[in-house]
């Protein structure tokens, strides 16, 4: 979806479309994206694709961004928006319940099928002075990195209620078997 958009902005605006880089190396059953990566002219040039990239680069390339864009359709943790909230790094992510649980309102938010939306939020983003950026970049301060120690508490309180969970359907089960002699 964001190849296809980035072909509507360059034949909208040219060599003066937004860039988008693609960091990460290529997935499975994605025949679609490496055809346009690799053949589509448009695209030659202001899409820029890093199938590697050091800690210190990406941390370079998100500090230049004008957003990360994470348009997906399911995710279990959604590392990129947490490391990028975590730099002060704006963020458009999918629609995605994990998102809202790591990132709260602070991204801005948009259904992996809706291109329209994208292509707007994209647009305003890559304007020098865009108002939605502005306001997420407000908004940063309401993001929460949360730290190892923070993690494992929460691990910690979970295993705890399960144990005690499992104690009490434990307790329940002898209460009734006491109550149920004959059986």
């Amino acid at each position: 979806m964001l190849l296809q958009l980035w072909r509507r902005l360059v034949d909208a605006h040219g060599d003066r479309a937004p860039r988008l880089v693609v960091i990460g190396q290529r997935g499975w059953e994605c025949e679609n994206v490496v055809d346009l990566l690799e053949r589509c002219q448009q695209l030659q040039g202001i899409v820029i694709e890093h199938s590697r990239c050091t800690d210190a680069e990406l941390v370079t390339w998100l500090h230049h961004a004008q957003a990360l864009l994470f348009a997906s359709f399911a995710e279990g943790y959604g590392l990129p928006v947490a490391e990028a909230l975590s730099l002060g790094v704006p963020v458009i992510a999918s629609e995605l319940p994990v998102f809202r649980e790591i990132a709260g309102d602070v991204p801005e938010y948009a259904d992996p099928l809706d291109g329209q939306r994208w292509e707007a939020l994209v647009t305003d983003y890559a304007e020098a002075n865009s108002p939605l950026r502005t306001a997420q970049l407000a908004r940063m301060h309401r993001f929460h990195q949360s730290t190892w120690p923070e993690h494992f508490e929460r691990v910690d309180a979970l295993l705890a209620r399960l144990d005690n969970a499992l104690l009490v359907a434990d307790a329940a089960g002898q209460a009734d078997a006491v109550s149920r002699p004959g059986e």
